[in-house]
């Protein structure tokens, strides 16, 4: 009698760890399926493929799709499929959150980030007399927009750049200035010869040069002064150029005695130490 009681009591006890056993296996395929999965967006959303790996590495069930406003511009008739992929290791998931965290705290810096600060850039060196001359020379023999510009800024040219412009009153390089217009201050610079039969221009200081046409006006101020417009259809010599606008610019009739005909470069050589000292 006591032998089948413990037979019974031994048969009891194998059925029962048998049903432990069975129910431990049962629940494992539910605690592994209970891991946490990434859900990936295909589209290019990026703060919602951010949030998404944000939940999946904290350790939160992900099995639902969480909530996350749709991006501006996305279709709907078009969503996007998700992919499930294994959760991250431990050492990976927490190399990731650090790299989550450093991402919202340190924002990449935008590309226009100095764009408003003024660029100062440094005083352009002062340039020579003889660097200004070359520049003149260059715009006179130039374009005729340009090389009109530059005969009227000779009215008014640096004294110190004189002696340097002087040097090239007797250039025969072609420019495109047709017009020259000329402040005579000479009384007798026109003469009329009756064998002849036709006026003759001699102004002091313009050497020899061809003309194709010449206007003529009296001016109110100084006295007795003569406005002339030389016209030449082909353009005017550099040389004629230079001695028309130096004339505006020393508007003196303390002429050496020197004929400019023959020596043009002496004459204006001589003609500048003469009025140097009354040149502003």
């Amino acid at each position: 009698m006591r032998l089948m009681k413990s037979l019974a009591a031994l048969f009891v006890l194998l059925a029962l760890c048998a049903c432990g056993g069975a129910e431990k296996n049962s629940t494992a395929p539910v605690e592994a399926a209970r891991k946490p999965v990434v859900r990936y967006s295909r589209g290019e959303d990026a703060e919602r493929r951010r949030v998404i790996a944000a939940a999946a590495i904290s350790g939160k069930d992900t099995a639902r799709k969480p909530e996350v406003p749709a991006a501006a511009g996305t279709k709907d008739a078009a969503p996007s499929v998700p992919a499930r992929t294994e959760a991250a290791s431990e050492p990976a998931a927490k190399a990731a959150s650090a790299g989550v965290a450093a991402g919202r705290a340190e924002p990449p810096a935008s590309s226009s980030q100095g764009e408003g600060k003024a660029k100062v850039k440094p005083p352009e060196a002062q340039k020579s007399s003889a660097e200004k001359t070359r520049l003149m020379l260059e715009y006179l023999t130039g374009p005729a927009p340009r090389a009109q510009k530059a005969y009227k800024v000779l009215w008014g040219v640096d004294k110190k750049q004189i002696p340097s412009l002087v040097a090239h009153v007797g250039d025969n390089v072609p420019t495109k200035i047709r017009e020259l217009d000329l402040l005579v201050l000479q009384h007798d610079f026109a003469r009329f010869d009756e064998k002849s039969r036709r006026w003759f221009y001699l102004i002091k200081g313009m050497g020899s040069f061809e003309i194709d046409d010449i206007a003529m006006n009296k001016v109110a101020r100084p006295k007795g002064a003569v406005r002339v417009r030389l016209k030449n259809f082909k353009g005017f010599p550099l040389g004629v150029v230079l001695r028309a606008g130096l004339l505006n610019r020393f508007r003196s009739t303390r002429f050496p005695g020197l004929d400019d005909r023959k020596f043009i470069v002496q004459w204006w050589q001589l003609f500048y130490r003469q009025n140097a000292s009354n040149l502003k």
